[in-house]
């Protein structure tokens, strides 16, 4: 009964290991980063990249891209305040 236990769990560790797949990265028509283990759409495939590890970032990063992103934010909502006074 071990036996057959320990056989199934390695098969099933197996599988899980081949069925992790490849992760790509690729922005899209309206410049959203899109992260996917999905099948790249055909005009992205020349444009998609393989990610092959992952690293989480700094503190001071995550800091910097929140900052940067803020940014961009207050950037976007000024411009919409423009265009609803017209």
């Amino acid at each position: 009964m071990n036996r057959i236990f320990l056989i199934s769990c390695v098969l099933l560790a197996l599988l899980t290991a081949a069925n992790a797949g490849e992760i790509y990265t690729y922005t899209d028509k309206d410049g959203n980063t899109v992260i996917s283990n999905n099948p790249i759409p055909e005009k992205y495939q020349g444009k998609s990249k393989k990610i092959e590890s992952y690293e989480r970032s700094s503190p001071e990063e995550i800091e910097r891209f929140e900052t940067e992103r803020k940014a961009k934010e207050q950037k976007q909502e000024n411009k919409n305040r423009k265009i609803d006074n017209y």
